[in-house]
């Protein structure tokens, strides 16, 4: 038997949890907590939000997500999806302040995130390339004419 289902992270100010929907009777409403904490908040940081999982091609699953007051954007791995374990150290070492990440993959070995940039670095939308989705390195700025309608 298959089953489908769609699940959800949720970070609390102290820690990440999961809640997984139901879809074997889609469609449904119906969400329920999974048991367990996935990530516990990183020594040092006071809170944690904003949670996007990346899928690698390795079919790895890598959460970025932001560390409030450190200003810095971390992650963690998992190969279930349920058992996440820290990566070391920030992602945004070439770029001060990132917020909000999301990841595209943009060729077989590059992966492009774009992100929130703080008001302090001039606000906007920023981004960086990585090859290996731990490691970014800041992109310059695309200058030009807004288009007018």
């Amino acid at each position: 038997m298959i089953t489908l289902g769609v699940s959800l992270l949720i970070i609390t100010q102290v820690s990440v949890y999961a809640q997984h929907l139901d879809m074997t009777d889609f469609p449904s409403d119906t969400w329920v907590k999974e048991f367990g904490i996935r990530l516990d908040l990183p020594t040092g940081v006071v809170n944690i939000h904003t949670p996007y999982v990346f899928r690698f091609p390795d079919d790895t699953l890598r959460m970025y997500y932001d560390a409030r007051v450190t200003g810095e954007m971390r992650s963690a791995f998992s190969i279930d999806g349920l058992t996440w374990f820290e990566d070391a150290g920030k992602r945004n070492t070439d770029f001060t302040a990132g917020f909000h990440p999301h990841i595209l993959q943009i060729s077989d070995t590059l992966f492009r995130m774009y992100f929130e940039r703080a008001f302090g670095t001039g606000g906007g939308i920023g981004s960086a390339t990585s090859s290996d989705g731990l490691i970014w390195n800041a992109e310059s700025a695309l200058t030009g004419n807004i288009p007018t309608t």
